[in-house]
């Protein structure tokens, strides 16, 4: 998983942790360190929450990056459902979902580990894991993690 994807991780549970469990994107995007500064509508924004949403999956933990939203939807953006909800198909099944998901994952916060481990990272970014580069897509990584999650 790229670099951007661990730094967002690890904002989100911070984030949660200290009981704020809510964050716009462009909350998102300016909150982190110069290193990894983005806009808040950049796709390696959304790819990045996208690859930690699989990795919550893969490891049985409700989608961390539900806390996440936009201003003007109020909700998050249809690159979330994709994700995390893909058979949600109307507005509303769409936006129980991602209320259920939101609450599941404040009251679970404690079960989330301080970092994603590094070989489940590579296997739902699709990056090897020793150089964190991608070997394959996304979408066929997403599919053996999720196939190989307990």
């Amino acid at each position: 998983m790229p670099p951007l994807a661990h730094e967002i991780y690890k904002h989100l549970l911070r984030r949660v942790r200290a009981n704020q469990p809510s964050i716009t994107y462009g909350e998102l995007a300016a909150g982190l360190p110069a290193r990894h500064a983005t806009h808040h509508r950049s796709p390696r924004l959304h790819a990045a929450l996208g690859e930690i949403a699989l990795a919550c999956r893969a490891l049985g933990l409700p989608c961390l990056p539900a806390i996440v939203w936009s201003r003007e939807l109020r909700r998050p953006s249809d690159g979330y459902y994709k994700v995390a909800h893909p058979r949600s198909r109307s507005e509303k099944s769409r936006v129980a979902a991602w209320e259920r998901e939101h609450a599941a994952v404040v009251r679970d916060i404690a079960r989330y580990p301080a970092t994603l481990p590094a070989t489940l990272l590579a296997t739902v970014s699709g990056a090897d894991p020793a150089t964190g580069s991608a070997t394959r897509s996304g979408n066929s990584a997403a599919r053996d993690a999720k196939a190989s999650a307990p």
